[in-house]
């Protein structure tokens, strides 16, 4: 046989095994379909738990009954703002763009599945659904939600890409969404580990954020810092009015408005965006220190002269407004520190008049619903240790406890005339000590304190007090020193 013979024998094996393949296949995938509506599995099922393919879709329809509201208004607003940035600054491509594919992303047709695209911490730290540290800043809530992070983008985008460049704006967004992500996924771990009965560690679980909100604050930031700057550069006081609305304390205000107009906003989220862009200025800081003493050195002194330390201007992607700034420091961190606080007891005074709030209703911020989660650490429960010994009445302390006597005899008869099987209320309470109501009785009276009518601070309590008191008279101390004559 010859070279040609044998190669052509080859080739025709494997035609005919290529031909036995496609044919195995098409067979095997017509008794899959037969097999799949029996089975109730889709194709979606089989990629995603069937758990979250349920729940609410995103964006949520907006004004179906076509009553004015005061999205209407703020919207309105929202434009003219928007109006006023393009032509004091003109349109920038990277701005433009970004805004552009946030819409694009909102106007998809049939929308988001919330329970697929939302940030929720347990599902990327568990899971490993990364994507969801994507698709939670492209997807919006509804309408007003869209707007409102637009135009906060346009805002501090525009001027932000005039003096830095397109590409290098590009990659202060892409830092600040990483950094506020990570930021959140931080916070929401060590709150499970460390603070279990917050409402953050519950968040972990049961929070399905989204939004670019917590960029647009980090953006905010950032563009306050370099205002403040430029007025340093020029030798121009900083008033305390310009600080508080287009400084680098400007974020601040924005929250607590968003948050008293949508107290079913997202604490945690919008903090983290701040955050953010409070540590990349102080990063580009510490960047813009270490490049000068690496092109620059040390500066000496030599044959008499001074040589070393001429390593110039540092690069613009580092000019966020830190290296010029005249307040950075303790003192400015601890005024962001302060302020953290202060707005999380405005944002839980406004959550108290508001009364409750539906969590699957729609956020003009990071939204969040709840989905059922159920946990065991699998302990037995000591029921003596549950706050009940005190009661009483034992018919009242048994029910409390999830127990009946009469229903662990085994002579015990139902309603309806079934006999009893002697396991009492819960079968496995002499394994794991109590059923639920034994787990979390709602009525403890060991648990009350004597002294409940009094409250003692007590000694860390003095102390966490004073500590406050330092803090804010430095932050007052430095915004007179900084604000008058004293500074310059």
């Amino acid at each position: 046989m010859s070279d040609g013979d044998l190669w052509g024998a080859l080739g025709r094996a494997a035609s005919e095994a290529a031909k036995a393949g496609k044919e195995l296949a098409g067979r095997a995938a017509a008794v899959a379909r037969d097999q799949l509506p029996e089975l109730q599995i889709g194709k979606e099922q089989l990629r995603f738990p069937s758990g979250l393919l349920s729940g609410p879709t995103v964006p949520q329809p907006y004004k179906a009954d076509g009553t004015l509201t005061w999205h209407d208004g703020y919207m309105a607003s929202c434009a003219v703002s928007v109006a006023r940035a393009v032509q004091q600054h003109g349109l920038q491509p990277a701005t433009t763009a970004l805004v552009a594919a946030q819409a694009a992303a909102h106007f998809k047709p049939g929308g988001y599945r919330l329970l697929q695209v939302g940030m929720n911490a347990h599902r990327v730290l568990h899971a490993k659904e990364w994507r969801r540290v994507g698709t939670s800043l492209a997807v919006h809530a509804d309408l007003p939600h869209l707007v409102s992070n637009s135009s906060a983008l346009v805002l501090e985008g525009l001027p932000l890409e005039q003096r830095l460049g397109s590409a290098k704006l590009v990659g202060l967004v892409a830092s600040s969404a990483l950094l506020t992500q990570a930021l959140y996924l931080l916070s929401a771990r060590v709150a499970v580990d460390r603070f279990p009965r917050s409402s953050l560690a519950n968040d972990y679980y049961l929070a399905f954020s989204v939004g670019f909100s917590g960029v647009a604050m980090a953006l905010k930031v950032v563009a306050g810092y370099m205002r403040e700057a430029d007025l340093a550069r020029a030798r121009v006081p900083i008033p305390e009015e310009f600080m508080l609305t287009a400084g680098r304390l400007g974020a601040w205000p924005s929250l607590i408005m968003s948050h008293y107009l949508v107290p079913s906003a997202s604490l945690p989220g919008h903090l983290c965006g701040i955050a953010a862009g409070v540590l990349q200025v102080y990063a580009a800081r510490g960047l813009s220190w270490l490049w000068r003493r690496l092109r620059g050195g040390r500066r000496r002194l030599a044959n008499g002269r001074v040589v070393g330390g001429a390593a110039g201007p540092p690069p613009k992607l580092l000019d966020l407004g830190s290296d010029a700034h005249p307040s950075l420091g303790w003192m400015d961190l601890g005024s962001h520190l302060l302020l953290g606080p202060v707005q999380q007891q405005i944002a839980a005074m406004q959550a108290t008049f508001a009364g409750s709030k539906l969590q699957l209703g729609a956020r003009v911020s990071r939204k969040s619903v709840n989905t059922t989660v159920v946990a065991s650490s699998g302990k037995k429960i000591d029921i003596t240790k549950q706050g009940l010994n005190s009661i009483e009445n034992e018919t009242v302390k048994l029910n409390l406890m999830g127990k009946s006597k009469t229903m662990e005899s085994k002579d015990w008869v139902d309603p309806q005339g079934r006999k009893g099987k002697g396991y009492g209320v819960y079968r496995f309470a002499n394994k794991y000590g109590a059923n639920v109501d034994g787990y979390s009785p709602i009525y403890t009276p060991d648990t009350w304190s004597e002294s409940g009518d009094s409250y003692k601070l007590g000694t860390k309590g003095l102390i966490a007090w004073a500590g406050l008191i330092v803090v804010l008279l430095g932050v007052g101390i430095n915004l007179v020193i900084s604000t008058s004559a004293l500074g310059q």
